[in-house]
C-alpha cells in the first residue's frame, strides 16, 4: 500500500513539474520574440544591472512571477508584463537586494536579459521530502506557499490640459466664456479597477476683455475602469473641487470670488495617453459689496461647463 502511495504522488509531482515547465518556457519564448522584434516599449532609464556568472554570494530560488508584474531589460530600455503566474528560476542580484535575476529556462547564464522587483516574486519551498522510503506529509504552513493571491498597491501619476466653454447664468448679455485647464492629479487604486486621486487643477475663463477669471482648486476624483485590453480601457467617474485661490477681472473691476465644482468624465486611455470629455456644475460665490452692472448676482451664481482633455498616466506598482 505504502508503495501505490508513492507511486501515485511522484506521478502527481511530474504532472506540475511539466505544466510549470511549459508556463515557463511559454515565457521566455515570448520574450524572445520580442527581442528580435523589437516591440517592447522603451524607456529612458540609464542601464544599471550586469549579470556576473558564478557569483556564489546571490542565492538562487525556484519562484513564482506574479501576473500582471513588469521585468526589465538589464540595460533599462525595455519591459514586458507577465500575463499569468508562472514559475521560473531567479538569483538575487546581490545578497538581500530588492531586484532579482530572471534566469533562462535552458539554464544556459549567458543569456540573463531581465530583472524583477522581489515583490513581484514569490519563492517556492520543498514541501514534500522522501528519506529512507518515508514519506513527510503537507504541513499547513507549508502549503500556503503555494497559493499565488499576493497583491500589488497600484499607484497613478496624471497630467492632463483642457479646452471647454460655459455660460453663467448671472451675465445679464448670457456671455459665454472659454476655459483652459491645466492639471495634476496623484491616485491609488482602493479597490480592484477603482482609483481615487486627489486632484490639482489651475482654471483659466475668460470671454476677451470683458471677463477674465482664474482660479486654482484642489478636489477629489474617484472612477470605475473597464479594461478593453492589456493597452486600453474606459472610465467614467465623478469629481468635486473647491478654489483655494481665485482672481477676476469684471469690466475692469477686480473682485473677489470662490468656486465650487462637481462633474461626471468619461475617457479613453491607450497605452497611457489618454482623451476625456468633463461635464462640470460650477457654483460661484461673490463677496456681498459686489455690483456689477452687467451682471445680476444672486444666491444662486452657476454654470454647466464642459471640457476636452488629453492627457498621459504613469503607473507605478509597489
Amino acid at each position: 500500500m505504502s508503495r501505490l502511495i508513492k507511486f501515485i504522488i511522484t506521478c502527481l509531482l511530474i504532472q506540475q513539474t511539466c505544466v510549470a515547465q511549459s508556463s515557463s518556457d511559454k515565457l521566455f519564448e515570448d520574450l524572445r520574440r520580442i527581442n528580435l522584434k523589437e516591440e517592447a516599449v522603451k524607456t529612458k532609464a540609464k542601464p544599471r544591472f550586469k549579470y556576473i556568472k558564478n557569483n556564489l554570494k546571490a542565492k538562487t530560488f525556484r519562484s513564482v512571477i506574479l501576473a500582471n508584474s513588469l521585468i526589465e531589460s538589464l540595460d533599462g530600455k525595455s519591459y514586458y508584463r507577465i500575463k499569468e503566474n508562472t514559475i521560473i528560476r531567479t538569483k538575487e542580484v546581490s545578497p538581500g537586494s530588492r531586484y532579482f535575476f530572471i534566469l533562462p529556462s535552458d539554464g544556459n547564464e549567458d543569456n540573463v536579459k531581465y530583472v524583477t522587483l522581489s515583490t513581484n516574486l514569490d519563492h517556492l519551498e520543498t514541501i514534500l521530502t522522501f528519506n529512507n522510503e518515508k514519506f513527510t506529509p503537507f504541513k499547513q504552513d507549508k502549503f500556503k506557499a503555494i497559493e499565488y493571491d499576493k497583491k500589488q498597491i497600484h499607484t497613478y501619476t496624471q497630467i492632463r490640459a483642457g479646452l471647454g466653454s460655459s455660460t453663467p447664468n448671472f451675465f445679464l448679455d448670457n456671455i459665454s466664456l472659454s476655459s483652459t485647464t491645466l492639471a495634476l492629479e496623484a491616485g491609488v487604486e482602493t479597490f480592484t479597477n477603482i482609483p481615487v486621486f486627489l486632484i490639482a487643477e489651475y482654471l483659466a475663463q475668460n470671454s476677451g476683455q470683458e471677463v477674465q477669471l482664474t482660479s486654482f482648486s484642489i478636489g477629489l476624483r474617484t472612477e470605475y475602469r473597464y479594461h478593453i485590453n492589456e493597452k486600453s480601457f474606459i472610465g467614467a467617474g465623478l469629481s468635486a473641487q473647491r478654489s483655494l485661490y481665485t482672481s477676476a477681472t469684471i469690466d475692469n473691476s477686480k473682485v473677489d470670488y470662490t468656486i465650487d465644482s462637481f462633474g461626471i468624465n468619461v475617457n479613453y486611455n491607450y497605452a497611457k495617453y489618454f482623451v476625456s470629455l468633463d461635464l462640470k456644475m460650477q457654483n460661484y460665490a461673490f463677496d456681498s459689496s459686489v455690483v456689477l452692472p452687467a451682471a445680476n448676482l444672486t444666491n444662486d451664481n452657476s454654470a454647466t461647463a464642459i471640457s476636452f482633455n488629453i492627457g498621459k498616466e504613469f503607473e507605478v506598482s509597489i
